[in-house]
Protein backbone atom coordinates (compact mmCIF):
# COMPACT_ATOMS: atom_id res chain seq x y z
CA UNK A 1 0.00 0.00 0.00
CA UNK A 2 3.20 2.56 0.78
CA UNK A 3 4.39 1.60 -2.69
CA UNK A 4 1.12 2.34 -4.28
CA UNK A 5 0.98 6.13 -1.73
CA UNK A 6 4.24 6.73 -2.79
CA UNK A 7 3.93 6.38 -6.49
CA UNK A 8 0.74 8.59 -6.36
CA UNK A 9 2.92 11.23 -4.36
CA UNK A 10 5.97 11.38 -6.95
CA UNK A 11 3.32 12.05 -10.14
CA UNK A 12 1.45 14.73 -8.27
CA UNK A 13 2.98 18.38 -7.57
CA UNK A 14 1.85 19.65 -4.30
CA UNK A 15 3.14 21.32 -1.63
CA UNK A 16 1.85 19.57 0.89
CA UNK A 17 2.39 16.30 0.53
CA UNK A 18 1.93 14.66 3.47
CA UNK A 19 -1.27 16.25 4.25
CA UNK A 20 -2.16 14.67 0.96
CA UNK A 21 -0.71 11.20 1.67
CA UNK A 22 -2.98 10.83 4.45
CA UNK A 23 -6.06 11.97 2.56
CA UNK A 24 -5.22 9.44 0.03
CA UNK A 25 -4.91 6.95 3.02
CA UNK A 26 -8.51 7.33 3.53
CA UNK A 27 -9.77 7.20 -0.44
CA UNK A 28 -7.57 4.10 -1.06
CA UNK A 29 -8.39 1.02 1.46
CA UNK A 30 -6.24 -2.62 1.53
CA UNK A 31 -6.95 -5.82 2.53
CA UNK A 32 -5.53 -8.86 1.94
CA UNK A 33 -6.67 -12.47 2.40
CA UNK A 34 -5.19 -16.22 2.25
CA UNK A 35 -5.46 -16.26 -1.90
CA UNK A 36 -6.17 -12.14 -2.90
CA UNK A 37 -5.76 -9.06 -2.10
CA UNK A 38 -8.60 -6.31 -2.61
CA UNK A 39 -8.14 -2.94 -2.92
CA UNK A 40 -10.96 -0.54 -2.93
CA UNK A 41 -10.60 3.31 -4.06
CA UNK A 42 -13.18 5.20 -3.34
CA UNK A 43 -13.74 7.47 -5.76
CA UNK A 44 -17.01 9.79 -4.18
CA UNK A 45 -14.64 10.76 -1.52
CA UNK A 46 -11.54 11.56 -3.38
CA UNK A 47 -13.57 13.80 -5.59
CA UNK A 48 -14.86 15.77 -2.79
CA UNK A 49 -11.30 16.25 -0.68
CA UNK A 50 -9.61 16.97 -3.85
CA UNK A 51 -11.41 20.17 -3.70
CA UNK A 52 -9.44 21.32 -0.89
CA UNK A 53 -5.83 20.56 -2.39
CA UNK A 54 -7.03 21.71 -5.71
CA UNK A 55 -7.88 25.57 -4.54
CA UNK A 56 -4.50 26.32 -2.77
CA UNK A 57 -3.42 26.10 -6.64
CA UNK A 58 -4.13 29.03 -9.42
CA UNK A 59 -7.62 28.74 -10.82
CA UNK A 60 -6.41 27.67 -14.61
CA UNK A 61 -4.56 25.10 -13.35
CA UNK A 62 -7.04 23.29 -10.57
CA UNK A 63 -8.64 21.13 -13.66
CA UNK A 64 -5.64 20.14 -14.87
CA UNK A 65 -4.97 19.04 -11.36
CA UNK A 66 -7.48 16.77 -10.44
CA UNK A 67 -7.44 15.23 -14.16
CA UNK A 68 -3.80 14.23 -13.87
CA UNK A 69 -4.05 13.48 -9.80
CA UNK A 70 -7.14 11.02 -10.90
CA UNK A 71 -4.72 9.26 -13.77
CA UNK A 72 -1.84 8.89 -11.45
CA UNK A 73 -4.50 6.84 -9.29
CA UNK A 74 -5.81 4.89 -11.48
CA UNK A 75 -2.75 4.15 -13.15
CA UNK A 76 -0.82 2.82 -9.43
CA UNK A 77 -3.64 1.26 -9.32
CA UNK A 78 -3.25 -0.72 -12.06
CA UNK A 79 -5.44 0.12 -14.68
CA UNK A 80 -4.04 1.23 -18.22
CA UNK A 81 -5.70 4.62 -18.61
CA UNK A 82 -5.66 7.18 -20.85
CA UNK A 83 -4.98 11.31 -20.38
CA UNK A 84 -7.87 11.19 -22.44
CA UNK A 85 -10.03 8.76 -20.31
CA UNK A 86 -9.63 10.10 -16.82
CA UNK A 87 -10.68 13.73 -18.34
CA UNK A 88 -13.84 12.77 -19.08
CA UNK A 89 -14.06 10.43 -15.89
CA UNK A 90 -12.81 13.73 -13.83
CA UNK A 91 -15.46 15.98 -15.66
CA UNK A 92 -18.25 12.88 -14.51
CA UNK A 93 -17.30 14.19 -10.83
CA UNK A 94 -20.04 17.15 -10.96
CA UNK A 95 -22.82 14.68 -12.17
CA UNK A 96 -22.74 13.15 -8.91
CA UNK A 97 -25.91 10.12 -9.13
CA UNK A 98 -27.94 11.25 -11.86
CA UNK A 99 -27.39 9.59 -14.84
CA UNK A 100 -26.36 11.39 -18.74
CA UNK A 101 -26.96 10.17 -22.53
CA UNK A 102 -23.26 9.42 -23.39
CA UNK A 103 -24.71 12.23 -26.60
CA UNK A 104 -25.17 14.70 -24.00
CA UNK A 105 -21.92 14.37 -22.15
CA UNK A 106 -20.21 14.59 -25.34
CA UNK A 107 -21.84 18.15 -25.99
CA UNK A 108 -20.73 19.23 -22.55
CA UNK A 109 -17.25 18.15 -23.14
CA UNK A 110 -17.24 20.37 -26.12
CA UNK A 111 -16.42 23.54 -23.68
CA UNK A 112 -13.60 21.94 -21.50
CA UNK A 113 -11.95 20.59 -24.61
CA UNK A 114 -12.11 24.12 -26.16
CA UNK A 115 -9.81 25.12 -23.29
CA UNK A 116 -7.61 21.85 -22.94
CA UNK A 117 -7.10 20.97 -26.65
CA UNK A 118 -4.98 17.94 -25.38
CA UNK A 119 -7.84 16.65 -24.58
CA UNK A 120 -10.41 16.36 -27.00
CA UNK A 121 -11.56 13.25 -28.57
CA UNK A 122 -13.47 12.92 -31.92
CA UNK A 123 -17.03 11.35 -31.53
CA UNK A 124 -15.59 7.88 -32.21
CA UNK A 125 -12.49 8.40 -30.35
CA UNK A 126 -15.22 9.25 -27.47
CA UNK A 127 -17.48 6.35 -28.24
CA UNK A 128 -13.97 4.00 -27.80
CA UNK A 129 -13.06 5.97 -24.55
CA UNK A 130 -16.61 5.14 -22.89
CA UNK A 131 -16.25 1.45 -23.99
CA UNK A 132 -12.97 1.05 -22.51
CA UNK A 133 -14.35 2.98 -18.90
CA UNK A 134 -16.75 1.03 -19.05
CA UNK A 135 -14.90 -2.51 -19.33
CA UNK A 136 -12.28 -1.03 -16.74
CA UNK A 137 -16.09 -1.24 -14.69
CA UNK A 138 -14.96 2.76 -13.72
CA UNK A 139 -18.32 3.84 -14.84
CA UNK A 140 -21.71 2.03 -15.19
CA UNK A 141 -23.53 2.15 -19.14
CA UNK A 142 -26.87 0.84 -19.70
CA UNK A 143 -29.11 2.09 -22.85
CA UNK A 144 -27.18 4.69 -23.62
CA UNK A 145 -26.77 6.27 -19.70
CA UNK A 146 -23.59 6.43 -18.33
CA UNK A 147 -22.82 7.40 -14.00
CA UNK A 148 -19.61 7.29 -12.37
CA UNK A 149 -18.81 4.16 -9.91
CA UNK A 150 -19.18 5.37 -6.08
CA UNK A 151 -16.73 2.64 -5.59
CA UNK A 152 -13.77 0.77 -7.39
CA UNK A 153 -12.71 -2.53 -6.51
CA UNK A 154 -9.99 -4.13 -7.45
CA UNK A 155 -8.51 -7.78 -6.35
CA UNK A 156 -5.93 -9.27 -6.98
CA UNK A 157 -5.23 -13.23 -6.75
CA UNK A 158 -2.04 -15.08 -5.70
Amino acid sequence: MREIIQGILEKVELENKETFSKFLYKCIKQSKEHTSVTQIFRINLFFSGLEKFANTLPKDKRFLFGVTTLEAILAELGFGIEPEEAFVLYHLRDLGKFKIKDSKLYEQLKAPWGLYKDYALTPQDFTLTIKALRRMALIEYRKGSLNLKENITITYKD
